[in-house]
């Protein structure tokens, strides 16, 4: 399918053409949307571990094993995170390289989803770990 733009002007005539995208083209965002997809899977997986560990801080026994825990949660939210950002990564890409205009906005919208998951994982981690700062006498804490 050939894209063509016409440009009149006084005297002159352009015309622009959009080639057709190669197969490898097609392929390589086909790749990068399956890659964003698993790492998509594995910030998911993430986050189901570090929920987990947050529903156990609420039942630890003392601080020194609730300290524990949420050194555990943050770092599963910290993977989850940066799962979620490769994700948006790899659908941007495949957006940019996509050039049937229906499916790079699905690609897009996918990249969206995706960046508001890796904000709010990346918010869990400023909530534990803010938490823990208060407990070790941080900025917040009146007897610090």
């Amino acid at each position: 399918m050939i894209q063509e733009m016409s440009l009149d002007l006084p005297g002159e005539m352009f015309t622009v053409f959009a080639a057709k995208p190669s197969a490898e083209e097609i392929n390589l965002a086909n790749a990068l949307a399956r890659d964003a997809e698993q790492n998509a899977a594995e910030g998911n997986e993430e986050q189901k571990y570090a929920e987990m560990a947050r529903t156990l801080i609420t039942n630890a026994e003392n601080d020194t094993h609730r300290t524990e825990i949420a050194r555990i949660a943050v770092w599963h939210y910290e993977k989850c995170a940066a799962g979620f950002r490769r994700s948006v990564v790899g659908f941007e890409s495949a957006a940019k390289i996509q050039k049937d205009e229906k499916m790079c906005g699905k690609l897009l919208k996918k990249a969206e989803t995706m960046a508001e998951l890796a904000m709010q994982a990346e918010l869990s981690v400023l909530e534990l770990t803010g938490d823990e700062k208060k407990r070790k006498g941080g900025l917040n804490n009146e007897t610090g």
